[in-house]
């Protein structure tokens, strides 16, 4: 999987999370400056994304987590 079909993947989640069919993420997105963030956009993102990724993601890490960069290099470093 790459660092693209990731963000496509995190996009998809939260397009439907946030049901904002309109929301384009890039790396360099910080979570904060999406419109409607969070929670339980956090919780599900995270959950999702194990799912899908097919990862075990830690606590701690996704909430230090500022950009979707940072949780893209988080699955990286879990998965590849």
């Amino acid at each position: 999987m790459t660092r693209q079909e990731v963000v496509a993947i995190m996009t998809d989640i939260l397009r439907d999370v946030l049901d904002s069919p309109e929301l384009k993420l890039e790396e360099s997105t910080q979570f904060l400056t999406i419109p409607e963030w969070d929670s339980v956009a956090f919780v599900t993102l995270m959950a999702e994304l194990e799912n899908q990724c097919k990862v075990q993601l830690d606590m701690g890490a996704m909430q230090s987590s500022y950009t979707v960069g940072d949780v893209v290099s988080l699955i990286s470093e879990t998965k590849f």
